[in-house]
């Protein structure tokens, strides 16, 4: 009977491509687990070339600054059909722009602890403008824009505003 030790991994560029970005930033498998937010089960099944979600990966290429991965030729169908080209282009663009706005968080909170950020003011301007652009993305260009969209938008960022 086959453990899943034996298995063999689905997804061994992943895993190949999140340890040697780990091992270029030297972090330990607990270290990096916390600053991607996942448990250390989590990033040793990505590390075996399990099959995870999307969310484990982008946390993790969060993590490593990763701006890319690779996703090999996918899983193949029954008829021995690969993943399309165009579906991997539209994944790789759907990770982008979500980890693109987490990446700048990043290396603006590294600038500002080393000192390179004058203000915890222009460090709260960057943030607002990401949130504020993460509201302005939940209309999605397949949704007509409404007013009703737009209002509701406006509610939003005068909520967060108002926090400030």
């Amino acid at each position: 009977m086959a453990t899943k030790m034996d298995a063999t991994p689905l997804h061994p560029e992943v895993a190949a491509d999140i340890i040697a970005a780990q091992e270029a930033h030297h972090l330990s498998d607990l270290k990096l687990a916390r600053l991607a937010g996942i448990s250390p089960r989590h990033l040793r099944e990505v590390k075996r070339g399990s099959n995870v979600t999307l969310k484990i990966v982008k946390a993790l290429m969060a993590a490593l600054q990763m701006e890319s991965i690779r996703l090999g030729e996918g899983v193949g169908s029954s008829s021995g059909e690969g993943v399309r080209p165009e579906v991997l282009l539209m994944i790789a663009d759907a990770m982008e722009k979500s980890v693109t706005p987490v990446i700048d968080l990043i290396a603006m909170l590294r600038a500002y602890g080393q000192g390179n950020i004058a203000s915890a003011a222009a460090l709260n301007a960057k943030a607002l403008e990401l949130v504020r652009g993460a509201i302005e993305e939940e209309v999605t260009p397949n949704e007509p824009s409404t007013t009703e969209q737009q209002t509701h938008s406006k509610a939003k960022r005068k909520r967060i505003d108002h926090r400030k």
